[in-house]
């Protein structure tokens, strides 16, 4: 009896002791690349000034509201077209778009290459826009002006709408 009450007693002092490694953040299947700031322009579809333009429409916005744009274009060779949409999301959280404890950032990624976009809401600009709301952007005026390869005419404009629109959203 004693040496199983001993037994006992030395295998729940080892389970004890024995500790779980901490999780470790989940590590995306994808090679994220370095952001460049407000505008990280991989596929080079925007020149200098046109580059220094959107980064001060999102940069305005940033300091008038505290929501964080981030625009990013890819390169066909950095991602696949049917990782598109996850590898936006994984960048978005890599580059930490958005205040963390408000999650109110908002990546705006294309691929002319691949011809695809998708606009990454934070969980906060979610519960202010609908993803109805930001489709009828997207197509209203990326897609309508990345059609006729317009590029910075459909991101200037439609990221200027996304930020009248949450400005409205804003002042309710």
């Amino acid at each position: 009896m004693r040496l199983g009450l001993l037994t006992s007693i030395v295998l729940l002092f080892f389970c004890a002791c024995a500790q779980q490694p901490k999780d470790e953040p989940a590590k995306s299947k994808y090679k994220i690349p370095t952001s460049i700031g407000f505008v990280s322009d991989y596929e080079k579809n925007f020149n200098s000034a046109q580059k220094d333009s959107l980064r001060n429409l999102v940069e305005a916005f940033e300091k008038e509201t505290g929501i964080e744009i981030a625009i990013a274009t890819f390169d066909t060779t950095m991602v696949s077209k049917t990782d598109f949409n996850d590898f936006t999301l994984a960048t978005a959280n890599d580059w930490g778009v958005g205040k963390k404890d408000e999650n109110n950032g908002i990546l705006i990624g294309f691929s002319k290459g691949h011809r695809m976009m998708r606009i990454n809401n934070g969980y906060g600009i979610e519960k202010m826009i609908s993803d109805e709301e930001t489709q009828e952007i997207m197509n209203k005026y990326f897609i309508s002006n990345f059609k006729k390869d317009l590029y910075f005419k459909g991101t200037f404009e439609g990221t200027k709408a996304l930020e009248d629109l949450l400005r409205t959203k804003i002042k309710k």
